[in-house]
């Protein structure tokens, strides 16, 4: 599974600065809603959860078998 947590843009000359121990915002925080993907076909939605020191995926919908199915 795909679960893109959020994106951002940065400028040439902020990447150039990157190190190990750089952080990067990005546009999503907890609570946001997001989207799980395999092969690019969105099969659950959720929103981002905070548990503890790290980051998890609270599922709120599951997107049936049939809507799944992309037409050829």
């Amino acid at each position: 599974p795909s679960v893109p947590v959020g994106t951002t843009t940065p400028k040439l000359r902020a990447l150039m600065r990157l190190s190990q121990v750089s952080v990067l915002e990005l546009d999503r925080g907890v609570d946001e809603p997001m989207e799980v993907k395999i092969n690019d076909t969105v099969i659950a939605k959720g929103e981002i959860v905070s548990v503890g020191d790290k980051l998890g995926i609270s599922v709120t919908d599951i997107v049936a078998p049939l809507e799944r199915v992309k037409p050829a």
